[in-house]
């Protein structure tokens, strides 16, 4: 296989030339009576020059290389900032449509749309990552348990909850509170009642950034923010893949089991799941 290099693509560069641009004018116009008149014009565009050569060295210069033995993050063509080999993947996460990010010995890369062929970059990783499920399964035997997760820290994670816990209360009191003042029912009553529910989504989606799905011999076991389910084999009636890619697990008590498709191997958890389904129907 030869070496593929994967650029930072060229329609994102003149959005961020244009957001620059932009960003800057309007910090310009909010500041300029503080400048002299004869500097405003200079210092602009000076401004936005120096703006573009920083995010240049920084950041669009950037690529994705992936060869037969490994996937590297490069800060220039020739600056290799971060390598990892395949066998040193323990973790692939599928981030959006074509994105994905690769984890393991304490190292990460990530392909993200902000690179060209990124679809193809796709295809090549998970060509060369078959090795990835014998390894997971010996770490299975080994442990007697295995472990996915999604891709945000799980500080991230604690701090998204919390943010929507705040904005959730926030929003809530304030649209309650001509209620408890006045005593009359209006219009902030009917925003809380028909909007909840996205105030409401918008906590649960922080809750499942923290997802955590381990398998052990008698069953699995999901946490999240909010909560935790732990389900024997058993219980699972079937898995299915919903239209974002998430995995679906309906119990035979009639839930169902929602995790995030950006889950960390998600593909092979779907096949642990029902070796181990298959499993305990065959007891």
């Amino acid at each position: 296989m030869l070496p593929q290099e994967f650029r930072f693509r060229g329609g994102r560069v003149a959005l961020e030339v244009m957001l620059a641009w932009l960003v800057l004018g309007i910090i310009f116009l909010t500041l300029r009576e503080a400048l002299p008149s004869a500097l405003r014009g200079p210092s602009y565009l000076g401004s936005v020059g120096l703006a573009v050569l920083v995010l240049a060295v920084s950041r669009w210069r950037s690529r994705i290389r992936i060869d037969r033995d490994g996937i590297e993050w490069r800060r220039s063509r020739d600056g290799r900032v971060r390598r990892l080999e395949w066998e040193e993947v323990d973790e692939l996460f599928l981030l959006g449509p074509s994105g994905f990010e690769v984890r393991g010995a304490g190292k990460a890369v990530r392909m993200s749309a902000l690179y060209q062929d990124h679809d193809r970059a796709r295809h090549l990783a998970s060509a060369r990552l078959g090795a990835l499920r014998d390894r997971l399964r010996a770490r299975a035997l080994r442990d007697a348990e295995l472990t996915f997760r999604m891709p945000a820290r799980r500080w991230k994670a604690h701090a998204s909850y919390l943010l929507a816990i705040l904005i959730l209360t926030a929003v809530t009191g304030l649209l309650l509170a001509p209620v408890f003042v006045r005593g009359r029912f209006g219009f902030p009553v009917v925003v809380v009642l028909l909007g909840g529910g996205w105030l409401w989504g918008l906590r649960r989606r922080a809750s499942r950034m923290g997802t955590v799905v381990t398998l052990y011999r008698d069953g699995l076991l999901v946490r999240r923010l909010d909560g935790r389910d732990q389900v024997a084999w058993s219980e699972i009636a079937a898995t299915e893949w919903d239209r974002k890619g998430g995995l679906e697990l309906q119990l035979r008590s009639g839930r169902t089991l929602s995790l995030p498709p950006s889950l960390g191997n998600i593909s092979l958890l779907e096949e642990f799941v029902e070796e181990g389904r298959q499993a305990a129907v065959q007891r």
